[in-house]
């Protein structure tokens, strides 16, 4: 896994969760524009053990703002 994580965020520069992944519901991450969307990291970020500091991903309510 840390392998792996590393690989996506710091040289493909890809999220850690596949593209498409439903997350809550039907929420999924989705990628426009160049950049990728995720519904869970506003909440996930606060965790200690979370990885979403080091994904590429941005908070899905960027999305309406962009």
């Amino acid at each position: 896994i840390r392998i792996i994580s590393t690989y996506l965020a710091f040289i493909s520069k890809k999220p850690l969760h596949p593209l498409g992944m439903i997350m809550q519901g039907t929420e999924k991450i989705i990628k426009q524009n160049d950049k990728y969307y995720c519904p869970m990291r506003r909440a996930q970020i606060k965790g200690k053990l979370s990885l979403c500091i080091y994904c590429v991903c941005r908070d899905i309510t960027e999305l309406k703002n962009d």
